[in-house]
């Protein structure tokens, strides 16, 4: 518990993005880094408002893993690998990358780093553990069959997780999701033998990105391979994989129903967004700092909006995620009541719909 980051909010103008998707997603999983705000001098200079976080890492209230060992139960935990860049030592998939139409992108890689320890710490009984499972678990999404509750890729993930993961990736719409940062732990199988999520690096959501169409409240963050295929980090091909699978789909959606009744609700989100910023305006941090680092009306990378004042970066993230809310894409393909969502298009369309069993036909095939 005594590894923590100090995050400068400088290209999130709000200061609060990071904060606001960790404090949305928390009740959902297992684990998700806190974080406290505070002004750093250091030598009499002011250097401004950080974000002094816990980071996704090994420990007693964060992920509470053993040190593996080398047999027996002891093997098979615990390991925090990270899907991200190739910048460090990693274990590459044996997958190449798709697009949404599952089409290879050849040339391309997965990586995935190791957290908990160095690749250079890790015994080869353990290596060759991890890299098995992570293959293991591919390939049962890769088979024919990997929709089998008891042979496919059920085994070797705690599907509830992942689908945590992809509904707060998908609602602040992360460009960074699923290829960056993206957390894997596991335990000893005595505890439990599956991969788990975490969340992490959330501050170009919400808009916040002009490349790669991460500013668009319309599209999925998941088909960044569509859009970016030329990227060296893309998409691992497992989310388009379980979105084919009606029972994941159908748990998304039960899942997103619980999120909007709770933290994910309108009124909450709107308090949660007003608490953060009634406490970095309270006692003047907000000022402070941005007289430290004066950005208002100009760009910094990679902000799609630039705004003119705090109250507009507010009002723009605020507007933001009301579009997201109440853009069709997001309700429609995954996440509410086909019926209704039908009638909405057939009244924008001007035409009718003849019964709640052709529309409901329907809306299975949009979806």
């Amino acid at each position: 518990d005594n590894d923590w980051a100090l995050l400068a909010p400088y290209a999130d103008k709000s200061m609060i993005r990071d904060v606001l998707a960790f404090t949305l997603a928390r009740p959902f999983f297992e684990y998700v880094p806190t974080g406290k705000y505070c002004e750093m001098i250091m030598d009499g200079t002011y250097y401004g408002v950080f974000i002094l976080s816990e980071r996704v890492r090994k420990g007693k209230f964060r992920l509470d893993l053993p040190d593996p060992g080398d047999s027996d139960d002891a093997l098979t935990g615990g390991y925090h690998m990270e899907v991200d860049r190739d910048d460090e030592p990693v274990y590459y998939s044996k997958h190449t990358p798709v697009n949404s139409k599952g089409t290879p992108i050849y040339g391309k890689k997965i990586s995935f780093q190791y957290k908990n320890m160095d690749q250079d710490e890790f015994s080869n009984a353990q290596l060759n553990y991890i890299h098995g499972y992570i293959d293991a678990f591919e390939n049962s999404l890769a088979a024919t069959d990997y929709k089998n509750p008891e042979t496919g890729y059920r085994k070797y993930i705690d599907v509830t997780s992942f689908i945590d993961y992809m509904l707060s990736t998908e609602f602040c719409h992360n460009v960074d999701g699923y290829r960056l940062s993206t957390n894997l732990y596991k335990y000893r199988d005595s505890k439990d033998s599956k991969f788990k999520t975490s969340l992490w690096d959330m501050n170009l959501g919400f808009g916040n990105a002009d490349y790669s169409e991460g500013w668009r409240s319309d599209t999925w963050a998941y088909n960044f391979n569509d859009v970016s295929p030329g990227d060296n980090q893309l998409v691992p091909f497992w989310w388009y994989k379980l979105l084919k699978d009606d029972s994941f789909m159908k748990e998304v959606k039960e899942r997103w129903e619980l999120y909007r009744e709770t933290s994910y609700s309108d009124e909450h989100i709107e308090q949660t967004i007003d608490s953060l910023t009634t406490l970095l305006n309270a006692k003047g941090a907000q000022g402070r700092n941005s007289q430290a680092w004066p950005r208002w009306g100009r760009y910094v990378w990679p902000n799609k909006y630039v705004a003119k004042s705090y109250d507009d970066e507010i009002s723009y993230l605020k507007s933001w995620i009301k579009a997201i809310r109440e853009e069709p894409k997001f309700i429609l393909n995954v996440l509410a009541d086909a019926m209704k969502i039908v009638k909405m298009i057939a009244g924008k369309l001007n035409i009718s719909v003849e019964s709640e069993e052709t529309a409901a036909d329907e809306a299975e095939q949009v979806a």
